[in-house]
Order: C-alpha cells, then sequence, then structure tokens
C-alpha cells in the first residue's frame, strides 16, 4: 500500500465513523423514544434533563479547547471552531466502537486537515496526562469527602487551590498551552461533577 492510498484510507476513516456515530445515536433515540413518551415526564424533570444535555455538550466543547492547547503546546496553531468541531465528531465514533475509536477518528480527521500523526498522537499522551493529574487530584478531594473527612465546599476549595497552583507552575515555567489545558480540564471535570 503506498503512501496515497494510506492518506486517502485515514482520511474517509473519519468521516465514516461520524457517520456511523449519527446513526447510532439516532437509532438509540428512536429505539427509546416510545419508553419516554409513554411515561409522564414532569416540568422539572424536562428542564433538569435539557439543562443537563447543555452542560453535557458545553463539555464536549470545552474538551475541544483544551485539545487545540495541547495541539498549540504542540506547535500546531488550529481554528478553536475546527478544533470543537473535530472533537466532536471524533467522541461520536466512541458510541459506535468505544473510546479507542474516538482517538482513531479524532487522529483521521487531524491527518486529513494536515496534521502530522506523530504530533497527533503527542496529543493523545499529553492530554491522558494532563487529564490523569487533573482528575487525580478531583478523585482524592471526592474521596475526603466520601470518608467525611472535609466538608464539599472545603473540597472545592482544595481542588481549585490545586488546579491554580498547577496553572501557575505551567504558566511559570514557560508553558502557557498546557496551563490553560489544565484549566479546561478542571472545567470539564467540574461539570461532570455537577
Amino acid at each position: 500500500m503506498s503512501g496515497m492510498d494510506i492518506k486517502r484510507l485515514v482520511r474517509g476513516v473519519g468521516p465514516v465513523l461520524a457517520v456511523l456515530g449519527l446513526l447510532f445515536v439516532g437509532g438509540k433515540l428512536i429505539q427509546q423514544a416510545p419508553k419516554v413518551l409513554a411515561r409522564a415526564v414532569a416540568f422539572g424533570t424536562a428542564i433538569t434533563l435539557t439543562l443537563a444535555i447543555l452542560l453535557h455538550s458545553f463539555g464536549g466543547a470545552v474538551l475541544g479547547v483544551a485539545w487545540r492547547e495541547i495541539l498549540g503546546h504542540l506547535h500546531v496553531d488550529v481554528d478553536r471552531r475546527w478544533a470543537v468541531a473535530a472533537y466532536a465528531k471524533s467522541y461520536l465514533a466512541r458510541y459506535v466502537l468505544g473510546n479507542v475509536f474516538q482517538y482513531v477518528g479524532r487522529h483521521a480527521i487531524g491527518t486529513a486537515a494536515g496534521i502530522g500523526l506523530k504530533v497527533l498522537i503527542k496529543s493523545s499522551f499529553w492530554k491522558l496526562g494532563i487529564l490523569l493529574s487533573t482528575s487525580a487530584v478531583f478523585g482524592v478531594v471526592y474521596w475526603l469527602v466520601a470518608m467525611g473527612d472535609i466538608h464539599y465546599a472545603g473540597a472545592i476549595g482544595v481542588f481549585f487551590a490545586v488546579t491554580i497552583t498547577e496553572i501557575a507552575i505551567l504558566r511559570h515555567v514557560g508553558r502557557p498551552h498546557l496551563s490553560r489545558a489544565v484549566g479546561f480540564y478542571a472545567i470539564y471535570l467540574s461539570i461532570g461533577g455537577i
């Protein structure tokens, strides 16, 4: 297989995964609609569900912007809208084939846009590292709350104090893109915690 054949194959994977994701999610909506419609949904429940959907959508956009910051750290400048759209399309792939295909789809979309595969792989490792460091703090604070060692208000304060410290350290050592990515992942985790 030649280099051009591989590029064509990679360019075709992203849109196919996005369409499969949309079909899967659409099929699930159609499958579940009768069950939902058969039950009387209280107005408050409908409002809560709508807000949860909006928060989840906002969280996806935050992840796309965080990925853009990681790419910026790797000296690749992409438009914010493109990054959010590419992240959203690849996010759909996880519903079809699992989390691994979210990365495969993002790499296919990025490669089609001219971003080198090495940069995309590095961005995935950076994403995992930043998400692990940020969520580790979140996990420790959650555990302290669950054990009754700290109140929710104190837990929120500890989480943001540690996150702000991590952001300040990254800024101090000249990593502004990574510091912003940490901030975006902290926002995402905070949304998930609601």
